[in-house]
């Protein structure tokens, strides 16, 4: 299983880096597909994306703007805790009900990022940011996929390249911290064997995600969209059918 979990963690991260999105979103799916238990999936995720976070926010620092990460993250933590324990309860199903509800969660993900095309507006209503922060916080608590409505709602403001990837990172990277705490309080003593397994690559997935940004500096990026979402597709279908699938 550790050369299995080190191919599909440095494939993720290999998309991420070339595509600019979809580390958990792949990641966890593949790794359920490949035997772990949904909660030991998100773990490892949630380890690894907070080490990749840090990273990115150092770098883009002087372009985060705080007050707005920190606000949202606020709003993302009203409903975490209930994500973290439908984790729980869904990972006491069984595994291809685990399946299929992962598969039900990537088509509609699928579904907002190729047909939601939001308009840039200087003001949205207050209420669209609620919205999607608490979805966002649900998602992530659930099966570590929070990320997409909230890049849609970034989509829909009319700010700078600059200004948006730094708030989507500062607000990933400030919800790890009580995300992390959550799942030990929620698993104990089953956290240590996946966030020890989740450490041990974290080299490795920072290798995997430069060479995916080399490779995305080369490569055309509606191409490599094309590939990832094509990818998501399979993956999606094929969870949810994995009952009639031989």
């Amino acid at each position: 299983m550790s050369v299995q979990l080190a191919a599909i963690l440095c494939f993720c991260s290999f998309v991420q880096g070339a595509a600019g999105f979809g580390f958990g979103i792949f990641a966890v799916p593949f790794m359920v597909w490949a035997g772990l238990s949904l909660g030991h999936a998100v773990i490892i995720t949630a380890l690894v994306s907070f080490a990749q976070g840090a990273v990115s926010v150092f770098s883009l620092r002087g372009d985060v703007p705080w007050r707005r990460a920190l606000y949202a993250t606020a709003l993302r933590m009203l409903t975490l805790p209930l994500g973290v324990w439908l984790l729980v309860q869904a990972d006491n199903l069984n595994p291809d009900v685990v399946k299929q509800l992962l598969g039900g969660v990537l088509l509609i993900i699928l579904a907002l990022q190729l047909f939601v095309r939001p308009e840039p507006r200087d003001e949205l209503h207050p209420v669209w940011g609620v919205l999607t922060f608490t979805l966002s916080g649900l998602l992530k608590g659930m099966v570590a996929m929070g990320g997409p409505p909230v890049v849609l709602w970034v989509m829909a403001q009319t700010w700078t390249n600059k200004a948006s990837r730094g708030f989507l990172l500062a607000f990933f990277l400030l919800s790890h911290p009580p995300h992390l705490l959550l799942l030990y309080l929620a698993y104990r003593q089953e956290i240590w064997e996946p966030a020890l397994q989740g450490l041990l690559y974290v080299p490795l997935v920072m290798l995997a995600a430069w060479l995916g940004v080399k490779a995305g500096n080369v490569l055309p990026k509606v191409r490599l969209r094309q590939v990832a979402y094509g990818l998501l597709f399979v993956v999606a279908v094929s969870s949810v059918f994995s009952q009639v699938l031989p």
